[in-house]
């Protein structure tokens, strides 16, 4: 029964929610994304030709992806004062730690959704450029493809802490010890230089494609320090919730 209320909250959470004047309706959104696809893959037929390129390279575009995450989780907290619904939401019978890691779990689930379709855009693209110039091969493809599918999963691995960070955030604006941000934004940027760039999480040079970022020990203890992180500040997130938010 208590699973089944959290996956209702996360489904709650997986919803977009904003005011009525700026929501735009489910068909309009695909729509909108169908024209803009419409007029990239024109700007391709235009000059697809003459882009001589290592398509592999392209994939690094979503490098800023992650940091979505981070304000789509500030917005599912803060949400909550804005709409109103913070004491219907505190008044669910389910601990601090569960309502806040359901709307983790939700900003990953989004996160998910985000880079499958950007991945499938980025491929659709990439593909019909490639038959334009003549570059367009059945190893090459393999290669262009798998490069996007190994860079976007390591990408995504750093959603959990970026997301739970988020929260954090989120409830630190809400609550009385909001003076302590500096010394938040401190802390979150030294633990993203661990696990980023000293550990090797996602430290690249320019001279490395997104294909050739490779699986290494250090690397996966990297992955699964900041997933123990993450699971840190959510902790930490419900227990300001719960003594230090402004209800």
């Amino acid at each position: 029964m208590a699973g089944n209320a959290f996956w209702t909250l996360v489904k709650h959470d997986l919803k977009v929610r904003g005011g009525r004047r700026g929501r735009i309706p489910g068909k309009w959104r695909v729509a909108y994304a169908a024209a803009i696809l419409v007029v990239l893959l024109a700007l391709a037929t235009w000059k697809g030709h003459l882009i001589q390129m290592d398509f592999t390279d392209v994939w690094y575009f979503t490098f800023g992806l992650p940091f979505m995450v981070f304000g789509m989780s500030i917005g599912r907290v803060t949400s909550e004062w804005k709409n109103a619904t913070v004491g219907w939401w505190l008044t669910i019978p389910m601990s601090r730690w569960r309502l806040m890691l359901s709307k983790c779990v939700s900003s990953i689930l989004f996160a998910v959704l985000i880079f499958a379709c950007v991945y499938g855009a980025i491929a659709i693209l990439g593909l019909y450029t490639m038959y334009l110039n003549g570059s367009f091969s059945t190893p090459y493809v393999r290669s262009f493809l798998l490069a996007g599918l190994r860079w976007n999963a390591l990408l995504l691995c750093a959603c959990p802490f970026i997301a739970a960070f988020g929260l954090l955030f989120g409830v630190i604006l809400q609550s009385v010890v909001r003076q302590a941000m500096p010394l938040i934004w401190i802390a979150f940027g030294g633990m993203w230089w661990l696990v980023s760039a000293h550990l090797g999480f996602i430290h690249i040079d320019g001279s490395t494609p997104p294909g050739l970022v490779h699986v290494s020990t250090v690397r996966v203890l990297s992955i699964l320090g900041s997933w123990i992180l993450a699971c840190l500040m959510v902790g930490l997130a419900s227990v300001l919730l719960d003594r230090y938010a402004a209800v």
